[in-house]
């Protein structure tokens, strides 16, 4: 898969039919480039009517604690987050 900043478009060029963008969807899967050379990715699990998204992440350090954040529109648009949507092929 790589780093996190590459999972997200990893699974849509390798799973033919997978769909991604950079408008996020329930129950998609995010990849954004941070200040590390590794990135970040989780899921998101919700999207709220002022498109602020509620996402489910952990981060790779000796914690590996889960956490669940709502992150606004204006930091996911600036940000680069590409998403692939994932939602369709879980059911």
């Amino acid at each position: 898969m790589g780093n996190g900043e590459a999972v997200a478009r990893n699974l849509v060029a390798t799973n033919p039919g997978l769909e991604g963008g950079s408008s996020p969807r329930p129950y998609s899967i995010f990849s954004y480039s941070n200040s590390t050379d590794y990135g970040h990715t989780g899921v998101v699990v919700g999207v709220q009517d002022d498109e602020s998204i509620i996402i489910i992440h952990n981060n790779a350090d000796e914690k590996k604690h889960l956490m669940v954040s709502l992150v606004p529109k204006q930091t996911y648009t600036l940000g680069n987050w590409y998403f692939a949507y994932v939602g369709e092929s879980l059911r």
